[in-house]
C-alpha cells in the first residue's frame, strides 16, 4: 500500500438535502357574501366606495364590516394588501356620519401607516365634512 487509510471515499448525495415539492390544492376563488351596495352604510360612503371602483369586498372586509356595523369588537388579521384599512374605516366613517360629535382614535405603530390610513380616510370621507388629524410623537406640531 501507499501508507494511507483503508477507508473508502464517501460520496454525499445532494438529493438527500433537497426537499421535494409539496403538491398543494389550488385555493378556491373567494365568493363574498356581500357587495358594497348591500351594506347598510351611508349613501355618500357608498358613492365614495363606488368611485374607487370597488364593488365586492375582500375576505377581511366581507367578514369585518357587518360585524363592526353591529358595534361589536373585532380583531382581524390578514396579509398586506388585503383591504384591512377599509375593513375598519368604512364602518367607522358610517358611524361618524350618523352620530354627531362622534370621535374615533386609531393607534398604529408607525408614521408611514398613520399617513396611509389618513390618506385612505380622506378618500373614503370625501364630501362628508368629516375631518382627521395625524398626531405623531417626536415630530414638530406644524410638520
Amino acid at each position: 500500500g501507499r501508507g494511507g487509510s483503508n477507508k473508502k471515499e464517501s460520496v454525499i448525495d445532494p438529493a438527500l438535502f433537497v426537499r421535494k415539492a409539496i403538491v398543494t390544492t389550488e385555493a378556491t376563488a373567494f365568493d363574498p357574501k356581500h357587495r358594497f351596495v348591500d351594506f347598510q352604510i351611508h349613501p355618500k360612503l357608498k358613492t365614495n366606495i363606488g368611485r374607487r371602483g370597488y364593488s365586492h369586498p375582500t375576505p377581511i372586509q366581507d367578514g369585518a364590516i357587518p360585524y363592526i356595523l353591529e358595534k361589536r369588537d373585532l380583531i382581524g388579521m390578514a396579509n398586506t394588501g388585503t383591504g384591512k384599512t377599509a375593513a375598519f374605516l368604512i364602518p367607522l366613517i358610517h358611524k361618524a356620519l350618523h352620530s354627531a360629535g362622534e370621535k374615533t382614535l386609531v393607534i398604529v405603530p408607525t408614521r408611514e401607516l398613520a399617513n396611509q390610513i389618513d390618506a385612505e380616510f380622506m378618500d373614503f370621507a370625501t364630501g362628508t365634512g368629516l375631518r382627521s388629524a395625524v398626531c405623531i410623537g417626536g415630530s414638530h406640531i406644524y410638520n
